[in-house]
């Protein structure tokens, strides 16, 4: 990217910028807040609200602390699943625009749709169309012969259809597991990504990722005085890493599906650096490679 400060050396000293010093591209669900069943031991904030206006999801005390941290010389750019509406209940002042819908949506920093992306995914939301729909048709004909207490719908924003999500009306992961397998094992398993995180499922059309989206924000949308800033990642699910292995630094929180990876030694021995990143710095941080199919999905 195009230089708009450079870091100047004086010596062995390197003069830092007096505003932002990172850019963060920020998973929301299960990284920054989760539901009360899943909450740390301490004190708790209410971090989102559903759609009747009740309390819904919490911040956590060392997570309203990681992004205070963040908000004091970062510039925060939520990347997530969430729709505009989802997005809209969630109690903290983001400031520098957001990437929602696993990549489907982009808004800028004064909170408008960025036109250019909006109309790069219309086409591709419209030739999408009869796949979710047949998806959404083949969930529930799963739901309905294995008698499963679950629901299904296809999340739509700004006037497009992106992705299916599945969930368990009792919270239970091996129902969305057989709704999964059923899909998989078909034709339509080949044409969708599948991502399953906790009592979230998720079925997107193959253009639909979060990558790049990040992408995109990072080269047209952060400002251009911060465009070579280094870039974290941060996110719990694998289908986060789609994102965060082109950030300089990934983070992820103890217990979420990314760091189980870090425990399992097939996993470390295939890290590597080659995914294409963004953002200004070449800080080195290994990137895995293929990830599960069984991934986040918020909304």
């Amino acid at each position: 990217m195009s230089a708009g400060w450079s870091l100047e050396g004086r010596g062995d000293e390197i003069v830092l910028p007096d505003g932002p010093l990172a850019a963060v591209f920020l998973d929301l669900d299960d990284s920054v807040f989760q539901t009360r069943r899943k909450c740390p031991p301490g004190p708790l904030e209410t971090a989102t609200l559903d759609s009747q206006g009740r309390p819904s999801s919490y911040f956590g005390f060392g997570q309203r602390c990681l992004l205070e941290l963040f908000s004091w010389r970062t510039l925060i750019v939520p990347t997530t699943a969430r729709d505009r509406a989802a997005f809209g209940r969630v109690k903290f002042d983001f400031r520098h625009g957001a990437i929602l819908n696993h990549g489907g949506l982009i808004l800028r920093p004064d909170g408008e749709i960025e036109p250019v992306w909006q109309e790069r995914m219309r086409p591709l939301c419209a030739e999408a169309g009869p796949l979710l729909a047949a998806v959404l048709d083949s969930a529930e004909r799963v739901m309905r012969h294995n008698n499963l207490n679950c629901r299904a719908r296809i999340i739509g924003d700004a006037g497009l259809d992106f992705y299916v999500v599945v969930k368990s009306n009792e919270s239970r992961v091996e129902d969305l597991r057989t709704i999964l397998n059923e899909i998989k094992g078909s034709e339509l398993g080949r044409q969708i990504r599948i991502d399953l995180n906790d009592n979230n499922l998720a079925f997107r059309p193959l253009f639909l990722d979060k990558a790049e989206a990040a992408a995109y924000f990072a080269e047209n949308l952060l400002p251009p005085n911060c465009r070579d800033l280094p870039t974290i990642g941060l996110g719990d699910g694998f289908s986060d890493l789609e994102f965060m292995r082109r950030c300089d630094f990934l983070l992820t929180p103890r217990g979420s599906q990314i760091s189980s990876l870090l425990s399992a030694p097939e996993a470390i021995g295939s890290c590597s650096s080659e995914a294409p990143g963004f953002g200004g710095s070449s800080a080195g941080s290994a990137a895995f490679g293929t990830a599960s199919s069984e991934a986040e999905g918020e909304t």
